[in-house]
């Protein structure tokens, strides 16, 4: 096949982009499928029902079209999947699409950065002026503080005493505070997150836990799943319309439409 050849031809010192790579084999891949599909008479309505994909990944897989799928690791499971319906080696097939990313060009330049070498020679004469400067700054710096402390300690006492009128004059009870704090209690912030997911069609799922990734997969029909946050939650998707979530108890609901890639981030509101 031409991206087998393509990667023959690439010398192993040569910088490889390999975004434009999976670029190349994408488009070969995604003609091979569609033609396939079309010698056994298969629609893509047909494809999406039966491999439980999307169709617009379908058309997005034949037409190498990056903006609606998902990333390389779930892009060749998805490949697999169609391959081995049309009766193809999947396995075989979705091994030809890389899944580098571009480290190669980062390190090359960082090698090159790191060969520059920042020289620079003062004489004592303004090692020294450079040091009694420095000195004088710090012995400023350090006064500045001290006043505004002694500002800040001499306009305390003045503060102090209004307070203690207005509160004389406030010394009648009222019910409202009361009220107040009841209804602050009824409306406490949670003091986690609880993420329960349920998948009405098959979708590729990732799930992030306080900064750190806890799934990367596709979920088939019919899962449920339950994730629990200390502080922040996000969950992406290439099937929004096909996962309902509920947060914390509340009414479950759609992520977005069917096919479409979607992020949603949760964040328990930081404490004073």
């Amino acid at each position: 096949m031409l991206f087998l050849r393509f990667f023959a031809s690439k010398s192993s010192s040569e910088t490889v982009d390999y975004d434009a790579v999976r670029k190349t084999i994408l488009e070969e891949i995604g003609q091979t499928l569609k033609q396939k599909r079309l010698e056994l008479d298969y629609t893509e309505e047909l494809v999406s029902n039966q491999v439980h994909i999307p169709i617009t990944t379908v058309k997005a897989i034949e037409n190498a079209d990056f903006t609606h799928l998902p990333e390389p690791i779930f892009i060749k499971q998805i490949i697999n999947k169609y391959a081995n319906y049309l009766k193809i080696n999947g396995e075989e097939l979705s091994n030809c699409f890389p899944l580098e990313n571009n480290k190669k060009a980062q390190k090359q330049y960082l090698k090159k950065s790191s060969n520059f070498k920042f020289n620079i020679q003062l004489s004592p004469k303004y090692l020294y002026l450079i040091y009694l400067f420095l000195i004088l700054f710090s012995i400023r710096s350090l006064s500045n503080i001290l006043e505004f402390r002694e500002f800040q300690e001499t306009k305390l006492p003045q503060t102090e005493i209004v307070e203690t009128d207005t509160s004389k004059q406030n010394q009648q009870p009222q019910a409202i505070p009361a009220v107040e704090k009841k209804e602050e209690s009824v409306k406490s912030e949670p003091e986690e997150l609880s993420l329960k997911l349920t998948v009405k069609q098959d979708a590729w799922v990732k799930i992030i836990v306080d900064g750190k990734p806890v799934y990367e997969g596709i979920l088939n029909q019919g899962t449920e799943k339950e994730w629990i946050a200390k502080e922040k939650l996000t969950i992406r998707t290439g099937n929004a319309g096909g996962v309902m979530i509920s947060l914390n108890e509340q009414k479950a609901k759609e992520l977005g439409k069917l096919g479409q890639i979607e992020e949603v981030t949760f964040e328990l509101p930081r404490r004073s």
